[in-house]
């Protein structure tokens, strides 16, 4: 049974909460069956998370080649896919084209992968290639840690997110049920055996945390996960007075999410690491010195195969660090050669990871990468800015929010909702400033530099 199939079967025993995915299950069957032949490339959209999820367990268990989209990609973003996708069929409302009889879909793949979307280290639209055997290791590595037995998993994260299809994959392996939660309201309310892990990113939490009942109900699950950004100080330390169990943890898309996790009770007695690995993973620093902070290195069966990007061939599926296309980097995987991530960080004498910083610098607004010169151009090019500088300021709520100062265009508006707006068609909202600085130049030093510093006093002044 694949992966996709065991999803189906989750939907018909009831064991996924809060949605109703089976209802549009046998739907998205047919529409598959329907084109015959080779497996399909599928594109997912679907902003409802229970069409998403059958069309996704649909497209598995026809053993096709699938890509997560986000619904919320404007023009420039779908471009960007376009490039790279030509699908067979496509949930959701795109502007995506169809792929002709005699075309593949993508180069150098033909079978059965799950293309999750990552902004990576540019923040531009590229698809980390995972299958059903990194998604295993990354699901088991992941209960064993927690004790190896039943996971009740909830969450409330995307499907198109890695934070939000795993815990899916952890319930399936596990045979646990998976619960979509955007509240305590819809929260599975009867006592289940096994352990409950809730999935969250800083802000929710955050959110979650100001409301007495939401409070009670963090106390009484197994671990509050918590990944996409890194947590505050400030809401470290709130969570600890309300003795919440929370689990931080550290991933990303191309590890198949967590690959170490701090348990619950090291949390709530001071551990402000990320944790250690988790039992199929291998971490190392590459660092001048030992116990120095260096780039963060991964070994694991959960690695991914490569990406789908831009890059040589057009569409071409290649492993990180290759330039040619490749259709299986085997090599990517297991102890023989660890990955290079773009994060810096430390490993104690007990092995705690502690994230130190990027080596390249996005902007992370709520668990969601940003890249501040795919911003600038989009003010640019659209006429609200001559000049522009973005970068992103910490913010209790968001981890980080986007900051805009910039020179006024022929094309500005006068309120912020106006200024939103006109980048609608363009990059998706959660890239869009929340904050504008108008300025009459921006600041530059003696070389013609941004002048950094000037920048900060700007944003510390506020709007």
């Amino acid at each position: 049974m694949n992966l996709g199939e065991q999803l189906l079967e989750m939907f018909e025993s009831d064991r996924i909460k809060g949605i109703r995915p089976s209802v549009h299950a046998g739907e998205c069957l047919e529409r598959l069956d329907r084109i015959g032949g080779r497996a399909p490339s599928v594109v997912v959209a679907e902003p409802d998370p229970a069409r998403f999820l059958a069309a996704v367990a649909a497209a598995l268990a026809r053993e096709g080649r699938v890509f997560l989209g986000n619904p919320q990609w404007a023009g420039e973003e779908w471009n960007e896919v376009g490039r790279l996708i030509k699908p067979d069929i496509v949930f959701g409302d795109t502007p995506l084209d169809l792929a002709g009889p005699d075309e593949g879909g993508m180069t150098g793949v033909g079978e059965p992968i799950i293309g999750i979307p990552t902004g990576g280290s540019s923040g531009k639209v590229r698809f980390a290639v995972h299958d059903e055997t990194s998604l295993a290791a990354a699901a088991n590595g992941f209960c064993d840690r927690f004790g190896g037995g039943t996971l009740h998993c909830l969450s409330g994260l995307p499907f198109f997110h890695v934070s939000g299809l795993m815990p899916v994959v952890r319930a399936a392996v596990s045979g646990g049920t998976a619960s979509w939660v955007s509240g305590i309201e819809n929260a599975p309310a009867e006592s289940q055996q096994g352990t409950t892990i809730l999935s969250l990113v800083p802000t929710r939490l955050a959110r979650w945390m100001r409301d007495r009942k939401k409070r009670d109900f963090l106390r009484g699950v197994s671990a509050v996960l918590v990944g996409g950004a890194p947590l505050s100080r400030d809401l470290r330390e709130a969570a600890r007075r309300e003795r919440l169990p929370l689990a931080p943890s550290y991933g990303m898309t191309e590890t198949a999410a967590a690959v170490c996790v701090v348990n619950p009770d090291e949390f709530l007695a001071g551990d402000d690491s990320s944790g250690k690995a988790l039992p199929h993973v291998r971490l190392s620093v590459k660092s001048q010195q030992p116990s120095a902070a260096g780039r963060i290195l991964v070994a694991t069966p959960a690695l991914f195969r490569g990406y789908v990007e831009n890059g040589g061939a057009e569409g071409a599926f290649r492993p990180e660090g290759e330039t040619r296309p490749c259709g299986a980097a085997r090599e990517l995987r297991g102890n023989r050669s660890p990955w290079p991530t773009e994060d810096t960080g430390r490993l104690d004498d007990e092995g705690r990871l502690f994230v130190t910083g990027r080596l390249r610098p996005l902007i992370n607004s709520g668990g969601e990468k940003v890249d501040p010169g795919e911003v600038e151009r989009a003010l640019i090019e659209t006429g609200i800015a001559a000049e522009a500088h973005v970068a992103g300021l910490p913010d209790p709520e968001w981890g980080e929010t986007v900051v805009a100062v910039y020179v006024p265009g022929r094309n500005s508006g006068k309120t912020t909702e106006e200024l939103r707006g006109r980048l609608k068609s363009r990059i998706a909202a959660y890239k869009a400033p929340k904050r504008w600085i108008a300025v009459d130049e921006i600041p530059r030093d003696s070389r013609g530099k941004v002048d950094l510093r000037s920048i900060r006093t700007l944003t510390r002044q506020g709007d």
